[in-house]
């Protein structure tokens, strides 16, 4: 059990501050997640566009992933998944996750990221 170990004292829970943020009233959640991918809104936009194989494309289809979205069809069976989005750390966790079925066309700056990643992860094994 995940919970097995956790252990809170009386301290713990009088200390929790009762009184709520305040949200500024002209905060716009939409307009802040609008071009977000996968909850992250840092950065800004970027045009992404990623190649998956004809083996990636079924878990592509699986989801709308971006409301910019735009897929295009390759004879191959593969396809190009292009998007408008904030925030290139998510789009690179989200191309390694699919290993080799995915690969960042562009842009350059998220393309260089994910090399960076693979070296990174090539002196741990």
């Amino acid at each position: 059990m995940i919970r097995a170990n956790v252990r809170y004292t009386s301290d713990d829970i009088a200390n929790i501050p009762k009184d709520k943020p305040e949200i500024d009233s002209a905060f716009d959640h939409e307009a802040h997640f609008e071009l977000a991918f996968q909850h992250e809104v840092s950065g800004i936009p970027s045009e992404i566009a990623i190649y998956c194989d004809a083996e990636t494309v079924p878990y592509i289809r699986e989801r709308h992933w971006h409301p910019t979205q735009q897929i295009d069809e390759n004879a191959d069976g593969s396809l190009t998944l292009c998007f408008v989005a904030k925030g290139l750390n998510g789009v690179k966790r989200w191309v390694l996750f699919h290993g080799s079925g995915a690969k960042v066309l562009e842009p350059a700056e998220l393309v260089h990221m994910v090399r960076q990643e693979i070296q990174a992860m090539q002196q741990c094994y």
